[in-house]
């Protein structure tokens, strides 16, 4: 039997939502692969790792993956915002922590798999770094649009959502990618989209598009629509467990009913008062706010890393170079600090 390899990053408080994760995976995927799991975390618990692991025993291997000591190595450099945890860097670290894989498909946790995963995982992805699916939130709204295109230097309808990301990790390792990641890491900050933006810089034009159906996020009137959903991203504000209003909250539900953490996800829900409901909804308009502010920033990424190019052909000698790139870091510093960032 052929091996897929399917990796998740979580911490406590969302070990709840894998387990409905992997009920609706396993209620739908083929039975003629060998499925290994590895939940990369820091700080879940054992009770809740040996419930994970009773739920998934005689279905598929897994292994609790604790990330303390790769996250102490850059965890002063890691910037998060708003409900984010550090988590969501972990799978930036696959390629090299797991040395004799070829191939992966890391799943964000806050997902309905109704179709079958090992489709999604055969996607043939050649030479491209990874395989993704374009970001229906990027997309569907305009700050965001000219965010990707003017900061990131990637048009909107290209660039991905990292929560369901096809890794060649042999492509990855040639490719040097943590290397490359670390690098960029201490030049430069993204707040908007933090490691997904990341991601979408370091591997452009080594992306092998995937369709809408195995991403698709609960919003109304989504331009990325697809007659077939292979899977449901409640992602962001989206999420039935929080919001009653949510698109295809049945479909969550109808999962997580028959998930061991059914009682722990349905607290989780009674526990969000009006006041973090709105707080969450603020959290939006704020990250609207930064797209804006980095759009708006002379030293953003794309205009300073393109800059330097542009003075080229004027340049006397390399040190001429250096000096203008060093006035661009220093630039940007004292505008981030400006923005406390």
């Amino acid at each position: 039997m052929r091996d897929i390899n399917l990796f998740f990053a979580v911490d406590n408080n969302y070990c709840p939502f894998l387990s409905s994760t992997l009920t609706s995976i396993f209620a739908n995927a083929s039975k003629k692969y060998n499925y290994n799991l590895y939940v990369l975390h820091s700080g879940v618990s054992e009770e809740y790792q040996e419930m994970i692991k009773n739920q998934v025993e005689g279905i598929a291997n897994i292994t609790f993956v604790d990330m303390k000591e790769k996250l102490e190595l850059f965890s002063n450099k890691l910037v998060t915002r708003d409900y984010y945890t550090k988590t969501t860097y972990y799978r930036l670290f696959i390629p090299n922590m797991f040395p004799k894989l070829k191939k992966a498909l890391y799943l964000d946790s806050d997902i309905i798999v109704e179709g079958d995963i090992s489709k999604l995982y055969n996607t043939p992805l050649l030479n491209n770094l990874v395989g993704a699916v374009p970001d229906a939130v990027i997309a569907n709204i305009e700050v965001f649009n000219e965010y990707a295109s003017k900061v990131l230097g990637v048009r909107y309808d290209k660039y991905f959502n990292a929560g369901i990301l096809l890794m060649n990790l042999t492509e990855m390792r040639k490719f040097k990618f943590e290397e490359k990641f670390i690098d960029l890491l201490q030049k430069y900050t993204f707040t908007v989209a933090q490691d997904q933006d990341y991601l979408n810089v370091l591997t452009k034009d080594r992306v092998r598009y995937i369709d809408y159906s195995w991403n698709t996020m609960p919003i109304e009137n989504n331009v990325y629509t697809s007659k077939k959903i292979n899977l449901i991203h409640y992602n962001m504000l989206w999420k039935p467990w929080i919001f009653d209003n949510t698109l295809y909250s049945e479909t969550f539900w109808k999962y997580a009913k028959q998930c061991p953490f059914y009682e722990n996800i349905m607290k989780i829900k009674q526990n969000h008062s009006t006041e973090s409901r709105n707080n969450m909804l603020a959290g939006g308009e704020k990250l609207i706010k930064l797209a804006k502010e980095e759009i708006e920033n002379p030293y953003n990424y794309n205009k300073m890393y393109n800059k330097p190019n542009e003075n080229k052909s004027i340049l006397n000698n390399e040190t001429d170079l250096l000096s203008i790139m060093q006035d661009e870091f220093d630039a940007l510093t004292a505008y981030q600090r400006k923005l406390k960032i």
